[in-house]
């Protein structure tokens, strides 16, 4: 196996996204701006159930309600009730601990809006303020973090070496629910020196198998299996 041509371009090379590295910059972009929309939305939320529970507190009024159904969810049940305001019929849900399908239980409601109702003793719990920073925070580091990972294998394609690698071990290797594959190999410098890396891969490279990489010359650990997914050497 040789390095390819492309490969030994003069640096830095000229790349572009493939098509997963358009769709990963798209998403970074959708993530940051989504950080600030789901924020605010989040924090606009929390201010509309904080004032309903001003308006539970001071409005609210009960009265009898049946349990029409309950349905078994993954950590808990899901009831739905009947309850007649005004001689109108209403629904309403509540999730929690299980009441049997026929049972009494006392409903509260707003009079002015019958469908903000509610079983007394499981009344909604407000959305917390803190979880709009919170979200939009999460969000907008994942952008944040994407982007990096994009600049961070443009540069080493634009600017690093290519080397056939010979594969010493190979074993497998679990992140989460993903499986994948950890190999650590054996390259040469162009000093003649050997040098040794390690990658994972979600596809098992044979033990004894070479393979290219790209790796970057300052840090001859920083190394990338070629061709690499989110960019390629513009032709």
């Amino acid at each position: 196996m040789n390095v390819p041509k492309e490969l030994l371009r003069s640096m830095p090379r000229p790349v572009d996204p493939t098509g997963l590295g358009r769709f990963v910059h798209a998403l970074s972009l959708l993530l940051v701006v989504g950080a600030f929309v789901a924020g605010s939305l989040l924090w606009m939320q929390a201010e509309r159930s904080e004032e309903l529970a001003t308006v539970r507190v001071k409005e609210a009024v009960t009265t009898t309600g049946v349990i029409q159904e309950a349905r078994r969810r993954k950590d808990n049940w899901r009831m739905t009730y009947s309850f007649e305001t005004a001689g109108k019929p209403w629904i309403g849900g509540s999730s929690g601990r299980k009441i049997e399908p026929g049972t009494t239980v006392e409903v509260g409601y707003l009079p002015s809006d019958p469908k903000e109702n509610w079983i007394v003793g499981r009344e909604p719990k407000p959305t917390p303020f803190w979880l709009a920073p919170v979200l939009g925070l999460a969000l907008l580091l994942t952008g944040v973090l994407v982007q990096w990972k994009l600049r961070r294998e443009r540069f080493l394609l634009e600017n690093g070496r290519g080397a056939v690698a010979l594969a010493k071990t190979s074993k497998r290797v679990h992140r989460g629910k993903e499986r994948r594959y950890a190999t650590e190999f054996e390259y040469r410098l162009p000093s003649g020196a050997l040098a040794r890396g390690r990658l994972e891969t979600r596809r098992v490279i044979p033990v004894d198998g070479e393979f290219l990489i790209v790796y970057n010359p300052d840090q001859p650990k920083r190394v990338a299996k070629y061709p690499m997914p989110l960019f390629r050497i513009a032709e």
